[in-house]
């Protein structure tokens, strides 16, 4: 169990958006902006894919294109835009502002914790892609498509990035200054942050990449906990070699989040290794291991919690093959104990051909 718990946090949010106007604020007020440019980036794929017990169409398309444009204030300072559009609609979005400071960024483009669910070694596809839950549960940090405030900064080598977001499952607010009418009644604000560097730099050693991330969504329903996150990652680069571990914790708490469906915990473990055999082509291993412990909902309201588990296994052969924006993919998963029920299995195999403009 995670025992961090934050305290204050209604007094640390309202200092945090005072800093964040003043910061914001305070530059840009004085300084006019030079002219900007604007960029027009995506990417285009078409995959096959077979999967056990899937019996349709195996082969799909998946676009996106990113709508960029940044412009440079007289003091340094810059201004930046982003949209991107899938195959629905525009759905993320992002103002950022970078100062001497770090940046701030207003965005519905994902979260620190997210971005670093598993950052093993790969060329392709990651350990557990063909199970039906994934070893670990990020949703509640996966951006969601609300609009939270971000911040990124490096210090003495380290990166740190930091997220609130206000009212999780709740979208954003309507561009007349009105909030959203959505509302979660489950859950509350969401605070994350991931640091990222190298600890033996010091001693003069490169190719290591330590990540600590912990995120907690405040409940709001009686008699709940809040919901945490802790993940650790080390990843140690020697060219053409590249070989990774991470660790990952969900608590969903005494009755919460998990409960109706049987879970109060899940954690896992991946490890993974990549080889760049030359420029142009890659191949790379992974597996991954995950447990969910189970309790049922009348145990969690006598305080009963099993301990016994149910461990999903994965692992992934990826092969890929570039040459310049063009790429070539190919990866081969099994899973054991899927949607962490004994002796259930699933193979899944992906080929894709796939460009970037």
């Amino acid at each position: 169990m995670l025992t961090y718990k934050l305290t204050n946090k209604g007094k640390n949010m309202k200092t945090l958006r005072n800093m964040l106007f003043a910061m914001l604020v305070s530059p840009l007020v004085f300084y006019s902006a030079q002219a900007g440019e604007i960029t027009l980036d995506g990417s285009l794929e078409v995959a096959s894919t077979k999967q056990d017990g899937e019996t349709g169409n195996p082969i799909g398309l998946e676009n996106e294109m990113t709508l960029s444009a940044s412009t440079e204030l007289d003091n340094g300072f810059s201004v930046g835009y982003k949209m991107t559009l899938d195959a629905d609609a525009f759905d993320d979005e992002e103002l950022s502002f970078g100062t001497d400071y770090g940046t701030i960024a207003f965005t519905s483009a994902g979260a620190p914790m997210d971005a670093v669910d598993n950052i093993t070694p790969t060329a392709f596809e990651e350990a557990e892609y063909a199970a039906s839950t994934g070893y670990v549960d990020t949703s509640l940090f996966s951006g969601d498509g609300d609009m939270a405030i971000r911040y990124t900064n490096s210090f003495f080598g380290w990166s740190v990035d930091a997220m609130y977001t206000p009212r999780y499952g709740s979208g954003d607010g309507s561009d007349d200054g009105s909030p959203t009418g959505t509302t979660n009644a489950n859950y509350g604000d969401v605070n994350e942050i991931v640091v990222a560097g190298n600890p033996l730099a010091v001693a003069g050693i490169d190719g290591v990449k330590l990540t600590l991330g912990y995120g907690i969504v405040d409940k709001t329903l009686a008699n709940q906990e809040d919901v945490e996150q802790g993940l650790a990652a080390v990843n140690y680069s020697y060219v053409p070699l590249s070989v990774g571990i991470s660790k990952s914790l969900v608590y969903y708490g005494n009755n919460g989040k998990g409960a109706a469906a049987g879970a109060n915990w899940v954690k896992g473990q991946s490890i993974g290794a990549a080889y760049a055999v030359n420029d142009n082509l890659s191949i790379s291993y992974q597996e991954t291991e995950s447990y969910k412990s189970t309790t049922s909902v009348a145990a969690s309201a006598t305080g009963v919690r099993l301990s016994d588990s149910v461990r999903l296994e994965a692992d992934t052969w990826s092969v890929a093959y570039t040459l310049g924006g063009l790429s070539i993919k190919y990866a081969d998963s099994e899973v054991d104990n899927d949607t962490y029920t004994v002796a259930s299995k699933s193979d899944k195999t992906t080929l894709s051909i796939g460009v970037a403009y």
